[in-house]
């Protein structure tokens, strides 16, 4: 990964954190303060690639859950009660949106988690001809019409 796409990845993480940060209510509004008060955003991400972006932005700040297990598929991931039940205590829950979270149309609208679609905050890649047919087969879901794997090319 060269310089400029460590840059590009690092201000779209920061982007987005910043943003959810923003809007949600703390006894305090100095960095500081949290930090001395042990007061920390419950975040979870929806899969590992997310998960790590953030992890290393904000590690200080938050206590990071991951939503699908790791070496599990995120395309084909069924949401357990147990996850359910857990994302009721989420501050933040961050996905990649683009249609790469299925489950996430069972997320109730009684969360009072901030929710954030990245994918939606930046310039996806349409898919390519030649996509369609390999997404459909590889993952067994259909293509939406961006490419939802914006992270492997931040830019």
């Amino acid at each position: 990964m060269n310089n400029k796409t460590k840059l590009l990845s690092f201000i779209l993480i920061m982007t987005v954190l910043l943003s959810a940060c923003s809007n949600i209510t703390q006894t305090s509004n100095n960095s500081e303060d949290i930090a001395n008060n042990n007061t920390k955003l419950v975040v979870y991400a929806s899969f590992y690639p997310i998960y790590d972006f953030t992890n290393i932005i904000g590690s200080d700040y938050i206590d990071l859950n991951l939503i699908v297990p790791a070496g599990a598929e995120p395309h084909h991931y069924e949401i357990s009660a147990k996850t359910m039940a857990n994302l009721e205590k989420a501050d933040l829950i961050l996905l990649n949106g683009l249609e790469f979270e299925t489950w996430a149309d069972s997320l109730p609208e009684s969360l009072e988690a901030k929710i954030i679609r990245i994918g939606e905050s930046v310039n996806p890649l349409p898919y390519r001809e030649h996509s369609h047919e390999a997404e459909e087969i590889d993952s067994g879901h259909s293509p939406s019409e961006f490419d939802p794997h914006i992270w492997l090319d931040p830019i």
